[in-house]
């Protein structure tokens, strides 16, 4: 063995060593994609979820469409509650289960997102679409959110930052 390829495997082995320390360091909560107000969504539930709605809808849905729905959730519902709104999670499971293979459980995380769309269309059938964005935006503010940083980050309002999909979802495989 000569020296400079021994020099090789140590500058190797260290750039693995630090890029894997890089990623561990990713988030306060290795494993977690999104905590809002205490509910929490791993990176196993938000792929998990991105795969069932890509399956259901036939098109990609990307692990970080997952997380941004997701942080602005529990807006979407406070806003609904405030205009009379309503759209379940047992109402979200129905639909899921109306176009998924029989027998196969709804991720926590899909019916999120597809409550929290459900309300969406919901209201902008009831409220002005600048309103609406407006008051989602003022509710956002007050929620403690923390998010992966490999998804996006979070504006000064909690507004959702996302990085591109195809970014977040190479972030996403390299763990």
């Amino acid at each position: 063995m000569t020296l400079k390829s021994t020099w090789k495997r140590i500058v190797v082995g260290a750039g693995t060593v630090l890029a894997t320390v890089a990623l561990a360091a990713c988030s306060a909560h290795p494993g977690v994609a999104l905590n809002i107000d205490g509910t929490t969504y791993t990176e196993d539930e938000v792929s998990e979820a991105a795969q069932q709605l890509s399956q259901i809808s036939g098109q990609q849905f990307p692990t970080a469409g997952v997380v941004y729905v997701l942080a602005q959730g529990e807006a979407v519902r406070e806003v609904a509650n405030q205009h009379g709104v309503e759209f379940s999670d047992e109402d979200a499971r129905n639909a899921l289960a109306s176009v998924q293979s029989p027998g196969e459980p709804a991720n926590a995380a899909a019916v999120g997102v597809v409550r929290i769309n459900q309300l969406l269309v919901l209201l902008q059938g009831k409220v002005d679409q600048q309103v609406l964005a407006q008051e989602v935006a003022e509710v956002q503010k007050g929620k403690d959110i923390e998010l992966n940083p490999r998804y996006g980050a979070l504006d000064e309002n909690n507004a959702c930052l996302l990085y591109t999909s195809d970014a977040a979802d190479e972030r996403s495989s390299v763990d």
